[in-house]
This record gives structure tokens, sequence and C-alpha cells, in this order.
């Protein structure tokens, strides 16, 4: 089992490996396989296929890539891309956390997300970044 795990550090030895824009296309191929299993049509089952395996393979390409820097440059721009998406999804996770105590409101100035108690009526509210007041029923 050694020898098996030394091979396979050789021959990752200098490639680039997984990273998030890795991760997220394994995720699609994985729900798309999914998917093809509840469709009918001969037409969108070879189109869910076609991606399916576009997605694996450009993975594999990925992860065994040598270019280095341009690997890390495809995976900043897939950050930089759903960092708006990522940051709703953290916040909708926080608020399902502190349901009962606390309330996250937007700022109207700056779109900031302030934490308030909760049900206290209403409330002065400043915001931390642009010193905006505003009063909000919570």
């Amino acid at each position: 089992m050694k020898k098996l795990f030394d091979n396979i550090n050789k021959l990752m030895m200098g490639r680039y490996g997984v990273d998030s824009f890795n991760k997220f296309l394994i995720y699609g191929a994985f729900i798309l396989s999914i998917l093809r299993l509840f469709l009918r049509d001969p037409d969108l089952i070879r189109i869910t296929s076609f991606f399916i395996w576009l997605f694996i393979g450009f993975s594999a390409f990925r992860v065994f890539s040598k270019n280095i820097e341009k690997r890390y440059q495809e995976n900043v721009k897939f950050i930089k891309a759903t960092k708006p998406l990522r940051a709703e999804i953290e916040l909708l996770k926080l608020k399902i956390q502190n349901r009962g105590n606390v309330k996250y409101i937007k700022c109207p100035n700056c779109k900031t997300v302030v934490k308030v108690p909760a049900n206290v009526g209403k409330i002065k509210i400043k915001c931390r970044k642009c010193k905006n007041e505003f009063i909000k029923r919570v």
C-alpha cells in the first residue's frame, strides 16, 4: 500500500492538483448525472452526458496540468465570479443558525449587512461601514 501511495505522489509531483474550480466541476458533473437519471428524452440525455464528460475531462486536465500559474489564475477568476453567490449562501447559513436571536438587515445606503437583536421593535441602526443611520422594525 505504501508503494502505491509513493507512486501516486511521484505522479502528482509538479502537477496542479485540486482547487475550488475543480470541486465545482466535479460537483456539477455529479448533479448532472443525478439529473440525467430522471430524463426521458434521448436528446437531453445525450446533451447532459456530453456536459458530464466535459466537466470530468476538464477537471482531470486541470488536476494533472503542469502549468500551475495558469490553473491558479483560472481558480482566482472563478472565486471572484462566484463571490456574491457565496456571500449570499453564507448569509443564509447565518440567518438559519441565529434565527431566533438575531436579525440581519442590509444598510439601504451601502448594502452592508448589519446584525441586530431580534424582537425588540423599532430601533435606530448605524451602519459600521458608511455610518448611515436608519430606523427599522425588527
